[in-house]
């Protein structure tokens, strides 16, 4: 690929907002800089220049958190396109290309894969997002269809309903992983749910489509409980206390006439929903963490210019005459089946989730090629 013409960066946010400042930021990778222009909401900055870097991880779920700037939360979505218009003030370097690898449903194809739930990690592959939406249109996709047949209709209904799919059936199956309770899933999304009997409708759909995986989620509810910790298979520890509580209705006497605990004399608590997305988060970040340093061990990361890691994708600003050569090598690695996750069932080689690759000069702009 031919290296792209250097972009003033000044220019490609001449237009983005006059009341905003912003700071020029340049990221240092071994000695390596990549410009990034990002706007500050606050009335001044200050300093000029900032470092973006790799903080230690926060959370028991170990993701990689960023800062100055949180390159996690850059905007995608906001009125008047502004989200957009932000992403495009991210470039390449002069000579370069931003290529970004995606892995596509991670944490979709993490929760099949520890719920041992074979078609759940089949939608996943092609698209359980549109999958879920054909149901919430009333023209659901058969699984007795041949993959070729079942992909091909998934792409239809991703054409003629983008809305819902991309927002009421990606929040609900988002949410349904983290173990959101329908008054969560409605009040972060008012706009698609508008009603808490909405958010619980998409939710008892995903119930009634995936019992491998509701399964799943009550015996990690139960072991949480049972336990008081979870422990992943990367070695993340996280303790509960509030998992499971006495019902207040009945007070666990009288439970076997009572409604709301029906017969256990329990209700779920407020970490219940943490419980459930303890191993798949913990375990997710970790198969891309592997990923990660296979590439440093070769060399890669430096080679190709890895600048960033935003959830499930990792960015690189990466030489034009390079990108033919490190591309397919790069995405090779991040698919190698992890050795560390391997289920008899749902993985005998080891846990593989495809990566998609995207080039562009910015990150608003890109498009994606076939390797």
């Amino acid at each position: 690929m031919e290296p792209q013409e250097k972009i003033e960066p000044k220019n490609s946010i001449a237009s983005f907002r006059q009341s905003e400042s912003v700071i020029e930021i340049v990221p240092t990778i071994r000695n390596e800089s990549v410009i990034l222009i990002v706007p500050t909401f606050q009335n001044e900055p200050k300093e000029q220049t900032a470092p973006l870097h790799m903080s230690e991880p926060e959370g028991m779920t170990a993701p990689l958190p960023r800062s100055e700037p949180k390159a996690q939360t850059a905007p995608r979505n906001l009125s008047e396109n502004w989200g957009t218009r932000f992403r495009r003030t991210i470039i390449a370097s002069p000579g370069c290309w931003l290529v970004k690898f995606d892995y596509k449903s991670f944490h979709a194809m993490m929760m099949g894969f520890l719920a041992r739930d074979l078609t759940y990690m089949r939608l996943a592959r092609m698209d359980i997002h549109s999958f879920i939406a054909s149901h919430m249109v009333g023209n659901p996709a058969d699984l007795e269809w041949s993959d070729p047949d079942l992909r091909g209709y998934l792409k239809e209904i991703r054409a003629e309903f983008p809305e819902i799919r991309n927002r009421n059936a990606k929040a609900a199956i988002l949410g349904w992983q983290l173990g959101m309770e329908g008054g969560t899933l409605q009040k972060n999304n008012k706009d698609i749910y508008p009603k808490r009997k909405n958010a619980d409708a998409a939710l008892e759909l995903i119930d009634s489509l995936f019992q491998p995986c509701v399964r799943y989620r009550e015996d990690k509810i139960m072991q949480a409980h049972k336990q008081g910790f979870l422990l992943s298979t990367y070695g993340y520890l996280r303790w509960f206390w509030d998992v499971y509580k006495i019902c207040p209705n009945c007070h666990y006497r009288n439970r076997e006439k009572c409604s709301r605990c029906r017969g256990l004399g329990l209700v779920i608590g407020e970490e219940a929903k943490e419980a459930i997305s303890h191993d798949v988060q913990s375990n997710s970040h970790g198969h891309l963490k592997d990923a990660m340093l296979e590439l440093h061990r070769q060399g890669l990361d430096e080679e190709g210019r890895l600048i960033n890691q935003v959830h499930d994708d990792l960015q690189f600003d990466m030489e034009g005459e390079k990108i033919d050569t490190l591309v397919p090598r790069i995405k090779e690695i991040l698919e190698y089946p992890n050795p560390r996750l391997v289920d008899s069932i749902s993985a005998p080689q080891g846990l593989s989730i495809q990566v998609e690759v995207k080039i562009g000069a910015n990150l608003a702009d890109m498009e994606e090629v076939k390797i």
